[in-house]
């Protein structure tokens, strides 16, 4: 596979997003704006929903990995201030429901990457059934006001807005950062 290719596709897909709502765009869209054929864009992506969850794994991974961040508010920092620069796409990308939701795969790849995190900073000890609880009321929570703060209806700064999401973030797994 080609890793430009893929690129294409996704940067052709997060154009689409900044103007269409998610529901709006379609796979023969973003094929054509990326200069590919169908059946080459279903080489790299299942679907639309895989090209947006996709796109928001490798920019969390990059977060984490690049950024420099030493801790989980050095990456809720970078988060909110990538996603303000980029809200049109985000607001968009949020209005789909479903299974295939960005907000489920948020949901889910945010839960696993702060588990794992915690997971190898303990020496694979596993969260406590508290924990996995608090750990899913958080990843929901922080996408609804995430949603919220994109949206306008919330007055702070991504700095003010990182720091609120560090001190919910559960106190047991706050300080278990794991650099991927």
């Amino acid at each position: 596979m080609n890793i430009h290719t893929k690129n294409r596709i996704v940067s052709s897909c997060n154009a689409l997003l900044r103007a269409l709502p998610f529901e709006k765009i379609t796979v023969s869209m973003i094929a054509k704006r990326s200069g590919v054929s169908k059946p080459t864009f279903y080489r790299y992506f299942l679907d639309k929903y895989d090209v947006v969850n996709y796109s928001y794994k490798v920019n969390l991974d990059r977060w984490r990995s690049h950024s420099g961040g030493r801790s989980w508010r050095d990456f809720f920092i970078k988060m909110y201030t990538a996603s303000k620069a980029d809200s049109k796409l985000l607001k968009n990308a949020y209005s789909t429901v479903g299974i295939n939701s960005y907000k489920e795969f948020l949901f889910k790849y945010s839960y696993e990457a702060i588990q794992t995190s915690a997971i190898k900073c303990r020496g694979g000890a596993p969260l406590t059934r508290e924990e996995e609880i608090y750990l899913a009321i958080f990843c929901y929570g922080v996408i609804a006001v995430d949603y919220e703060w994109i949206n306008g209806n919330l007055d702070y700064t991504a700095k003010e807005m990182a720091e609120l999401t560090y001190r919910a973030l559960p106190g047991t797994l706050r300080d278990l950062w794991w650099n991927p």
